[in-house]
């Protein structure tokens, strides 16, 4: 018999909707690599604040529950679609107690994310948007998500509606990054 699953649910209309998924496998006769566990979900909204307004957030998080995830497995954070203003899959908080300092890191077993947008019609299909995200990943699935600890950035964003195309220009808050322009041919969230 195989050992495993994966399981699913969402909830909305494209722009606001929520989901929440786990999946799980074991070392079962289809050659699982191990007893493994995950869960994680999203949730975002969209509403109209005025004729040619909109606000826009979403949350998204996950965890390990259980076994050791296999590095396809692991939550991964930075960049276009989590937290722009950071390189790709940059964001990690290594736990001291596993892994020595110069071992590098892919990914973790424990994500926090948020975003928010305001964008506004400039003309017809052409918005500005002001952009804010946070977020971070940690090693460790037992880490306390801690605000202080999440990294932040902000920018601006002009897209165009009918062609799907969104320039960004972000900064991390913290001081310790370079501007970024980023270029993106479908909706953020």
């Amino acid at each position: 018999t195989a050992e495993g699953g994966v399981g699913c649910a969402s909830v909305g209309s494209g722009v606001d909707d929520g989901g929440v998924g786990g999946e799980g496998g074991g070392a079962g006769r289809v050659g699982g690599g191990g007893d493994c566990g995950r869960v994680g979900g999203a949730w975002r909204r969209g509403v109209a604040v005025g004729a040619r307004q909109r606000l826009a957030v979403r949350g998204a998080g996950g965890r390990r529950l259980r076994g050791h995830l296999a590095l396809q497995r692991r939550f991964l954070a930075g960049g276009l679609g989590t937290v722009r203003g950071f390189d790709y899959q940059s964001l990690i908080t290594p736990d001291p107690d596993t892994l020595p300092a110069d071992v590098p890191l892919y990914g973790g077993e424990r994500m926090a994310l948020a975003n928010l947008e305001y964008g506004f019609s400039l003309f017809k299909d052409v918005n500005l948007f002001a952009l804010y995200d946070i977020g971070m990943v940690y090693e460790d699935r037992k880490a306390d998500i801690d605000l202080e600890g999440m990294k932040e950035s902000a920018g601006i964003g002009f897209g165009i509606d009918d062609a799907g195309l969104r320039v960004n220009v972000m900064k991390p808050l913290d001081g310790d990054g370079d501007t970024i322009v980023q270029l993106r041919l479908e909706r953020a969230f």
